[in-house]
């Protein structure tokens, strides 16, 4: 799976808001996960995002940076499939 799609499922989640989703949720490894973090802030894609013991630890705080929504929209392909997969685990998969 690439790096870049689960960022921009996380980007997803954090534009409507959603606080309560995890590894699990995308069906991923905890690093995978992390990777994933380390890659929305290094990108600038979303601030407000904590780590601890190098894993994203705090991120329901997590916002959107206008280079975030930016990388929503350049996205729109994966935003189409996005918004109508039933689960995201199988969004990630593809």
């Amino acid at each position: 799976m690439k790096i870049e799609k689960l960022a921009f499922a996380i980007l997803k989640e954090i534009e409507k808001g959603n606080q309560a989703y995890d590894e699990e949720t995308f069906g991923v490894s905890v690093e995978e996960f992390s990777d994933a973090f380390r890659y929305v802030v290094s990108n600038n894609l979303a601030k407000n995002v904590l780590f601890a013991d190098d894993r994203a630890y705090v991120y329901t705080t997590a916002s959107l940076t206008p280079e975030g929504i930016a990388y929503i929209k350049e996205n729109s392909t994966w935003n189409k499939a996005y918004s109508v997969a039933k689960e995201i685990r199988e969004w990630i998969k593809l």
